[in-house]
């Protein structure tokens, strides 16, 4: 029977489940970038502080848009954003529970695998290049994209990070060069 009892019960049931239900959203908004869907830098320093460096080996990927103000100031910033959503789009493909990815800046990505030595991070860059391939046949600009990566024990997490976006930078540096030394032709 329907008594007043239950009504209560059940109403205060689907409340709570509501609020639950909110609050889960509203965690989620808080941990990922709005325009991408990795999650944000915001939660990648929590992760590096608090997760992260506790592990007995991590790996960590960083890659930088080449060029985003140059397809911006050429193309417009619908293009520039087009092009973060690929770059993003191709690594949340590679993404799973341990290896996550975050956008760190405007055109900086970050991806910190946990358990992970050079052969998982290699295997990781290359499945993230036949992603980012498959994607690129979408757009019809260049997509030029600086990739470093390095690997070791969680408690050494900060100087991993930093090897990893210098080496990053000098692939960034490289193919600067390279393009200047091609008349300055990007693609």
């Amino acid at each position: 029977p329907i008594t007043a009892k239950n009504v209560q019960v059940h109403s205060i049931s689907r409340i709570i489940k509501l609020n639950e239900n909110y609050a889960r959203k509203m965690e989620s908004q808080a941990e990922t970038d709005g325009m991408t869907g990795l999650y944000n830098k915001s939660k990648y320093q929590d992760m590096v502080t608090n997760t992260y460096a506790k592990e007995e080996n991590v790996a960590v990927i960083f890659w930088d848009i080449n060029f985003l103000k140059k397809t911006n100031d050429t193309l417009g910033h619908e293009a520039g954003d087009l092009l973060i959503i690929t770059i993003a789009e191709s690594i949340q493909n590679i993404s799973n529970a341990t290896d996550r990815g975050y956008r760190i800046g405007g055109d900086e990505f970050i991806m910190v695998m946990r358990g992970a030595g050079e052969k998982e991070v290699l295997k990781k860059i290359q499945d993230w290049e036949k992603t980012l391939e498959t994607l690129k046949k979408d757009i019809d600009f260049p997509v030029s994209v600086s990739v470093g990566y390095d690997f070791g024990h969680g408690a050494n997490l900060e100087q991993i990070i930093h090897k990893a976006d210098q080496m990053m930078y000098e692939n960034k540096r490289i193919m600067h060069e390279k393009i200047m030394n091609n008349n300055g032709q990007m693609g």
